[in-house]
């Protein structure tokens, strides 16, 4: 009898220690497949390819104690995204890999296809189909994992294709909604020039076939007036194509700085001549530090900006509004500023207003491109400065 107590009792003690053994070894793989999906949940928020891999490549050879290879396509084909340093893969490793995403099933190590392999190859899947391929080091056809473990790999490996998933449409989406954002850009662009074009083309052709077809009727003045008309309206439109130019070398990168020192005086100068009559018929204030130093800067370029400022103050100003620019030393920078009394601007369009193709809403505003103090900001970031816009107090 007591024999048969003692049997019973160490069966009952070896059962409750090896289930014991089991619910620590649940215990760990739980807290391993949590943990998995937690960061693999963090990626997916943040919509990171990235992200996901380093999840993989973290999570999996901790767990299963093995070396891995993970392999995704892009348009060249199979790429590897992340290899454990100490696994061998070589151009054989790679047709298995290929092999095992072209058919979507399993090839390396242990199985019928490429089996002479260290690494077993396993695709990863989802309802879009195959979306990579991961290798996990076996070394031999006996070197498998136990049943349990099988199972926690297949779980480790349904989620990590999920992820790639969800990651591959976020940029997808990201993709496809750039696509829209440019072709409306482009839309408003086209909308944008074909007025621009068309109404100072229009001033200027009427004006010269009026010269032309009844220059005999009209006298001096009122000749000499149509022309200041289309070489004003010709002057806008010339205008117009620099800016467009001007931004198809920003969006290019071929606006190259070329530095030389600079007179502040000679560079103010040249933008109001550029500017031509307007600025003839505006009062505008100059006031330039005494004593302010040659700058080194690109003349042309910096010449351009002011263009575009000044111009555009005298489109939003009062004909009765002097329009001030000041330049002078701040910080040991050379500061120029360009202020003038129109309505201004509201205070949520100011981190706006150097967008390209954003104009502001204020009715009755002239029409334009939306392009002058974008090609401004580009300007003057390639000189590495700065460029903001304020309401005067």
């Amino acid at each position: 009898g007591l024999l048969a107590v003692g049997l019973l009792v160490s069966i009952l003690t070896l059962n409750a220690k090896e289930e014991a053994r089991v619910a620590r070894r649940r215990e760990a793989q739980t807290a391993s497949l949590y943990f998995f999906t937690k960061s693999l949940a963090e990626a997916s928020r943040a919509s990171k390819l990235h992200q996901i891999l380093d999840a993989i490549a973290r999570h999996v050879p901790e767990t299963f104690q093995r070396a891995i290879v993970v392999l995704l396509p892009d348009a060249v084909g199979l790429t590897v995204r992340f290899r454990s340093a100490e696994l061998d893969f070589d151009e054989r490793e790679r047709m298995a890999a290929a092999w095992a995403f072209e058919n979507g099933q399993e090839a390396g190590g242990g199985t019928a296809e490429f089996s002479s392999s260290k690494i077993r190859y396993r695709p990863l899947k989802t309802w879009q189909g195959v979306v990579g391929v991961i290798g996990i080091l076996v070394n031999n056809s006996k070197d498998m994992f136990a049943r349990d473990q099988q199972q926690l790999l297949d779980t480790f490996l349904n989620q990590a294709a999920l992820a790639i998933t969800r990651a591959d449409l976020a940029e997808k989406a990201a993709r496809a909604e750039l696509l829209q954002e440019t072709d409306r850009l482009q839309k408003a662009l086209l909308n944008s020039i074909s007025h621009n074009l068309r109404t100072p083309i229009t001033s200027v052709v009427g004006a010269l076939n009026t010269v032309l077809e009844d220059g005999a009727l009209l006298d001096a003045a009122t000749q000499r007036h149509l022309l200041e008309t289309a070489q004003g309206e010709a002057t806008k439109l010339n205008r117009l194509v620099q800016n467009l130019l001007d931004m198809s070398r920003l969006e290019g990168g071929a606006i190259h700085v070329k530095k030389e020192l600079c007179d502040v005086h000679d560079v103010i100068g040249a933008a109001l001549e550029q500017l031509g009559e307007p600025t003839r018929k505006h009062p505008i204030s100059i006031t330039v530090a005494p004593g302010l130093p040659l700058v080194s800067m690109d003349q042309v370029l910096i010449v351009q900006v002011l263009v575009n400022l000044v111009d555009n103050a005298l489109k939003y100003s009062p004909v009765d509004a002097a329009i001030e620019i000041e330049a002078g030393l701040n910080g040991g920078q050379l500061e120029i500023r360009v202020a003038d009394r129109g309505k201004g601007i509201q205070e949520h369009d100011l981190e706006r207003v150097f967008e390209k193709f954003f104009r502001g809403a204020s009715p009755g505003a002239p029409r334009g491109a939306g392009l002058g103090l974008s090609i401004c900001k580009g300007f003057v970031n390639a000189h590495g400065g700065r460029i903001g816009a304020k309401r005067r107090s």
